[in-house]
């Protein structure tokens, strides 16, 4: 009974963490930015097992031997690529949430989205998770600094 509602109450929360994402964006924005974010939100909560199903074994084998010649974890690279991705993307197509206010949005996102494992099994949240998704925001934050050239004014 638990299990089932707190995954009721996690997808909730990504469903509407998701929508408040694309708000304020053209339709074709809102759709890949609500696309994106749920994308995103499944590779964190999802059990591996589900997500080796649907990427394929080969393919979570390599993830996993690629991490590991880095010192890392399959789930550290997962946490770091998403997080550049939510940023690189919300910097280009939310030209609200460049500067400071996008900053908080994603220090929130990050660590959120660990606090939220508290409701998916066989997951905990860990200190070491918010570190990796805010070195991953902030190269997503530079990467897209670097190819998104802000409109000028006056």
């Amino acid at each position: 009974m638990y299990a089932s509602l707190a995954a009721l109450v996690l997808l909730i929360l990504v469903i509407v963490v998701s929508l408040w994402v694309g708000r304020h964006s053209s339709p074709v924005a809102r759709a890949v930015l609500v696309g994106s974010a749920l994308a995103i939100s499944a590779l964190l909560f999802l059990p591996t097992w589900v997500l080796r199903r649907i990427a394929g074994r080969e393919r979570v084998e390599s993830l996993q031997a690629a991490a590991q010649t880095m010192s890392l974890t399959l789930p550290d690279i997962v946490h770091f690529v998403a997080f550049a991705a939510l940023a690189a993307l919300l910097w280009t197509l939310r030209p609200d949430l460049r500067g400071w206010r996008g900053v908080a949005v994603l220090m929130v996102l990050a660590v959120a989205a660990e606090l939220t494992q508290v409701l998916t099994s066989r997951r905990e949240p860990r200190l070491g998770d918010v570190a990796i998704n805010l070195v991953g925001a902030a190269v997503g934050v530079l990467l897209a600094r670097m190819f998104v050239r802000p409109a000028r004014s006056g």
